[in-house]
């Protein structure tokens, strides 16, 4: 049904004025169960369909959405209306007709799982965190998620795009007890990994009793290994100076730095919408996806470009239009953004790194960083580095820099390349220098 309300918004639009009109059907199905103490605590399972209007008007563009195939003419006139609302005079192109690669994507074995064998996985997940260790005394979080969408993208260009998705995810976080210590971890299967849920317990298990014992760490400028997941968090808050929208606002510190060196040379970050994790056959404007370098050995290329921001830099869009729902306007964002992953694991870096910090977690990215200087100054956890060899472990410690120093203090890259769960992954990263602000008691003990 909502394919023909789509085929009727088109020619109605056009019959009513519009120069051009494009419509964005999202089909989402969704499940969702939360586990506590073997009994189920939440759980939910959702349909939903939504269409988006897109018309360009007087040479504006305008945004209305249903989630009912409805009275086509009322939502075209919603969407012309707030055409000639727009202020700006910059032009948003519609995308014509384009042939897409076939794309070869992961299997999702939870999504093929019955609703009650993902109940019963979930709580298979609770037991198995449990049984690991005799100090955890609670399990508060542990879920099983999984989401297939379908979106379609169809315009008066002759543009007709299809894309189909399926993502599954199992997470725990595992409370222990030691004394009086209490200390968490967190952990989470996603893709082909979703059903190893012994794995996923064992794994926030081992993060919780490796906090035991943590104490500070004396303040001042020290080497860190920036372990993967935190540096895909910290990558991921500061992704939109990467996005030419935003550098055209003024607000990338990387605005006006295309052709400069803005990294160390061991830093190439690429966007891969091929990249197995989450392919994609094309970009929220049905363009065809495509690979991007974004930073190429430390010098920086490009801004990722959607039609719009492309066009008023009389350059090509690299794939980036970001339309997170149907009902969203377009935007620019990341596919699979990574910095490239080097050759040398973990315990290789810290024997190099000799003397210094390892941090694993980073916590206040909303309010701790500026996204438009780059500055951050964050929450963090870890490990003691010694004699090359990962010691006690670090809590209550704050790192604090700027992105555009910390990238050139890269020395070298780890090859776990990670992806914590959002769009932007990132291996271990060796800083030569950062300032960490912890407790200057704690020099006494060293």
């Amino acid at each position: 049904m909502m394919e023909l309300f789509a085929e009727k918004l088109l020619s109605k639009a056009l019959a009513m004025g519009c120069e051009a009109a494009e419509v964005c059907i999202d089909e989402r199905e969704s499940f969702r169960v939360k586990i506590l103490q073997q009994e189920v605590d939440e759980y939910s399972v959702n349909w939903k369909t939504g269409i988006g209007l897109r018309v360009l008007a007087d040479g504006k563009n305008g945004y209305a959405y249903s989630e009912i195939a409805g009275d086509a003419e009322e939502l075209i006139r919603h969407a012309m209306d707030n055409a000639a609302a727009v202020s700006t005079e910059d032009v948003q192109p519609m995308q014509t007709a384009q042939q897409y690669a076939q794309i070869q994507k992961q299997e999702c074995p939870l999504c093929a799982l019955s609703e009650a064998e993902k109940i019963e996985l979930a709580k298979q997940m609770e037991r198995e965190t449990k049984l690991t260790d005799s100090r955890v005394f609670q399990v508060p979080y542990c879920i099983v998620t999984t989401h297939r969408f379908t979106r379609t993208i169809r315009n008066t260009a002759g543009l007709d795009a299809r894309d189909e998705t399926q993502e599954g995810v199992a997470a725990v976080q595992a409370a222990v007890r030691d004394g009086g210590e209490v200390h968490d971890g967190f952990a989470y299967r996603e893709g082909k990994q979703a059903l190893d849920v012994r794995g996923c317990a064992q794994e926030a298990v081992q993060k919780a009793v490796s906090r035991i014992g943590a104490r500070s760490y004396p303040s001042g400028k020290t080497a860190v290994l920036l372990e993967n997941e935190a540096a895909s968090d910290l990558l991921q808050a500061f992704v939109s100076a990467f996005c030419a929208d935003q550098a055209q606002r003024r607000l990338s510190p990387f605005t006006g730095k295309t052709g400069s060196m803005i990294a160390s040379e061991v830093v190439t970050i690429v966007d891969d919408p091929f990249y197995e994790r989450h392919p994609h056959r094309f970009d929220g404007e049905g363009t065809p996806a495509k690979k991007t370098v974004v930073v190429d050995r430390g010098r920086f290329r490009t801004f990722l470009h959607n039609l719009k921001t492309a066009k008023k830099e009389q350059t090509e869009t690299t794939a980036n239009a970001s339309r997170p729902t149907a009902g969203s306007p377009i935007g620019v964002g990341p596919t699979n953004l990574y910095i490239l992953p080097g050759q040398a694991d973990t315990f290789e870096l810290m024997e190099k790194i000799g003397s210094g910090i390892l941090i694993d977690s980073v916590t206040g990215l909303h309010a701790g960083l500026n996204p438009v200087t780059g500055d951050f100054s964050l929450l963090a956890g870890g490990y003691v580095i010694e004699d090359g060899k990962r010691g006690r472990a670090v809590e209550q410690v704050t790192v604090a820099g700027n992105l555009r120093n910390l990238l050139m203090q890269i020395r070298m890259v780890g090859n776990d390349l990670k992806f914590a769960m959002n769009p932007v992954g990132s291996p271990s990263l060796w800083i030569e220098e950062l300032t960490v602000a912890g407790d200057n008691e704690e020099e006494k003990d060293l």
